[in-house]
């Protein structure tokens, strides 16, 4: 029996031996991990989800760990080991946000919140939204041009049309934002706008983590107020060609009278116009394809309407 009880203790204490022995090969940053973690937002206080967080240091074995914020704007980067880290905000439109000399000791869990300013506040060529909402349905590339630029091409060349894109009622447009997109549409005179109400898009990051939080009434509302300002800026514009020639080339029969046909100029402008005088017997085809000079006589909002002067495409 003492033989036995000697047995047990041997293996008893042999056990206690290895089980110290383990606990003693395990890291000590491993028993106390340390972390960061935080809340991204846009300048005006909205989460942005999807941002991409990249939190670098010499003390990685991989040296960089790499997560993206969720649908409330959070992240939470883990088992970090002790040491000097940075932290790089990035997100499509807006600008890089990167925190630095962050301290990280033993067991500690560091919050470290990202505010991203918009990558442009200046005017756009193209705009898909208010500003704070630039490129939040992952389009690849924006153009983004200053309102000095904009203004020197306006200047310079002569002729030069600006045409947009707009979309209202983006997930967390507020009522400023959209009257942000009024002032700008007021500011920038586009000579056409294609605009569209919101709609999930399947596969986007905007379908996947941000909710369609604008309402139908909403969307229509601000649908109607920007369309009907846009109506406004295009017929003055198109006021101003009234008595001039334009080179329009001829791409279509006019759709609602027979003895017409109907063009574009070099800025776009759709032009309606009769068949020449003297080209009896010639249908609109004969001139589909040809630039004819038109003199412009009456102006609306989509189009103006014009004689020509004479031309023949034989």
């Amino acid at each position: 029996m003492e033989t036995m009880v000697s047995i047990a203790r041997s293996v008893t204490s042999s056990a206690v031996v290895v089980g110290c022995l383990l606990l003693l090969s395990t890291p000590a940053w491993a028993q106390e991990a340390s972390g960061i973690t935080g809340v991204v937002k846009d300048t005006s206080g909205a989460v942005l989800p999807g941002v991409t967080v990249e939190a670098a240091s010499p003390a990685l074995i991989e040296k960089v760990r790499i997560v993206v914020t969720d649908g409330e704007g959070r992240y939470n980067i883990i088992d970090l080991r002790p040491g000097t880290y940075s932290v790089t905000f990035s997100l499509s439109g807006f600008r890089t946000v990167r925190r630095e000399g962050i301290q990280l000791p033993t067991g500690f869990t560091a919050t470290v919140n990202g505010d991203l300013p918009v990558g442009s506040l200046e005017e756009t060529i193209t705009v898909s939204g208010a500003a704070p909402l630039v490129d939040t349905q992952n389009v690849r590339k924006q153009l983004v041009a200053s309102r000095e630029l904009l203004d020197t091409l306006l200047e310079k060349i002569p002729g030069v049309t600006v045409s947009t894109d707009m979309i209202v009622g983006f997930p967390g447009e507020t009522a400023e934002d959209f009257a942000d997109t009024l002032s700008l549409t007021r500011a920038a005179q586009y000579n056409s706008m294609f605009s569209f109400k919101y709609s999930p898009r399947p596969n986007t990051l905007a379908s996947k983590r941000m909710p369609d939080d604008v309402s139908g009434d909403e969307k229509t509302a601000r649908i109607v107020a920007l369309q009907s300002l846009q109506r406004e800026i295009q017929t003055r514009l198109h006021e101003r060609l009234v008595g001039t020639t334009l080179e329009v080339l001829v791409d279509a029969a006019s759709r609602r009278r027979e003895a017409e046909i109907s063009g574009r100029t070099t800025g776009n402008t759709v032009v309606n116009f009769p068949i020449p005088a003297g080209s009896e017997g010639r249908g609109p085809e004969t001139w589909i394809g040809r630039t004819v000079p038109v003199m412009i006589r009456r102006a609306g909002p989509y189009s103006v309407w014009g004689e020509a002067a004479g031309t023949d495409p034989a």
